[in-house]
């Protein structure tokens, strides 16, 4: 590294707000490329500070309508959850309800079977004529 890039580095340094040695800051703007970087650093530095107008983004307002456009959507996804949610209900039930009443009218399981050569009637009679 040669004294010039030495020099450079802390007139950078000096610019960037970072600390420096006073007695190397001083060397390196006695010399007339050490003053010239600096004033170029300075020009630099306003260049960038201070965008142009052709530099900024245009930023309109957004037209009204889509606003409401938004709002539009959001309550037709409100409404259709809304009515999908019902249906899906309604359609639960219903087959839960049809599931119980079908177990309902189904005759229970036999808990004893009686063989039907053994069996009496009430008046004393065998075999059920």
């Amino acid at each position: 590294m040669t004294n010039t890039d030495s020099d450079f580095a802390t007139i950078g340094a000096f610019i960037d707000s970072e600390r420096v040695d006073p007695i190397a800051l001083k060397r390196a703007l006695a010399s007339d490329e050490g003053r010239d970087y600096l004033v170029e650093l300075i020009a630099m530095r306003e260049l960038i500070a201070a965008p142009s107008a052709a530099a900024l983004p245009h930023t309109a307002a957004p037209p009204r309508s889509s606003s409401w456009r938004g709002l539009a959507a959001a309550a037709a996804v409100t409404l259709t959850v809304g009515i999908g949610g019902y249906a899906l209900g309604h359609i639960t039930t219903v087959r839960r309800i049809a599931a119980e009443q079908e177990a309902a009218n189904k005759a229970p399981a036999p808990t004893r079977e009686i063989p039907q050569n053994a069996a009496t009637l009430s008046d004393g009679n065998v075999g059920g004529v």
